[in-house]
């Protein structure tokens, strides 16, 4: 249940508080930052695929072949360092291993300002461009077959008309 969750992260937050450090206290505002930050990348990246197809059927192959992969070579479980050389560097590029090195260094108070603005600014970029790929293909499937009835005598409607709520009925 989400409030259930929410309860539990201010209980949380609420202990961490607690703690005499200033730079802990400080560190704790910012994990749960960081956790939204690297919710929003996930978040818009799995927008912008479920902008392209057109079933569920998909899910499956995402979880196995995308999530699966991030979990086992983000760091989350082991240690990137241990992996072989080429697959270090590609879980170094992954949007999870970003997360979780930020998330663990606010937690464990090991943070250092220049990695940890990195890892926000690769999140904050990626869910930038999940957000932008996003909107362009919602806008493509819901004016192409406007544009298309136009091209069978209709008005031609755009992206402005969506937005203003001018739209009716956009014909398949």
């Amino acid at each position: 249940d989400r409030r259930h969750r929410h309860r539990q992260q201010h209980r949380v937050a609420r202990v961490l508080a607690e703690v005499p450090d200033k730079r802990a206290r400080v560190a704790a505002d910012m994990l749960d930052h960081s956790v939204h930050v690297a919710a929003f990348a996930f978040g818009a990246a799995l927008a912008a695929v479920t902008t392209s197809v057109d079933g569920d059927e998909w899910l499956a192959a995402v979880f196995r072949f995308g999530l699966v992969p991030l979990f086992l070579f983000s760091g989350t479980f082991f240690p990137v360092s241990q992996l072989p050389r080429a697959l270090e560097w590609v879980a170094y590029a992954t949007p999870l291993w970003h997360g979780v090195d930020l998330c663990r260094s606010l937690t464990l108070g090991t943070a250092e300002w220049g990695l940890s603005i990195v890892h926000v600014v690769y999140l904050t970029v990626l869910g930038a461009i999940g957000l932008a790929v996003r909107d362009r293909r919602r806008r493509r499937r819901l004016v192409g077959p406007a544009r298309r009835g136009a091209l069978l005598g209709a008005r031609a409607l755009d992206a402005g008309d969506l937005v203003a709520g001018h739209v009716d009925f956009i014909s398949p």
